[in-house]
């Protein structure tokens, strides 16, 4: 029985591994990491219509996780000043998997605006 071409070119070593991943603040590199995860919940307020109660989403509310490997600390002391001086530092992260044995190439790539450290 011969094996669909996706069974070959799909084997463990393809399988995404986050051991490579990266993490840019604002567009500056500050972090190498391990694993990175992100969750969005909807945030909802009951809504009356007649007897019935039903709801709806009125925000969405963000967390995540990083694991570091490593930190560029050139890049991140502008972060750690806007704290130093009472700011409320806000950005954009971007984090990217490189998984160099990945089919093709193939880099994961996610950004999320309005992040606090």
């Amino acid at each position: 029985m011969a094996r669909a071409a996706e069974d070959v070119k799909y084997r463990g070593r393809r399988r995404w591994n986050g051991s490579h991943g990266k993490v840019w603040w604002d567009g500056e590199l500050l972090f190498e990491i391990e694993s990175f995860e992100c969750k969005v919940t909807a945030d909802r307020e009951d809504v009356l219509i007649g007897n019935s109660k039903d709801s709806k989403i009125v925000s969405l509310t963000g967390s995540g996780t990083l694991t570091i490997k490593s930190v560029i600390n050139r890049n991140i002391n502008a972060y750690l000043e806007e704290w130093k001086n009472g700011h409320d530092p806000r950005a954009t992260l971007v984090g990217l998997l490189d998984d160099p044995d990945a089919v093709d190439g193939q880099k994961e790539r996610v950004s999320i605006d309005k992040c606090i450290l």
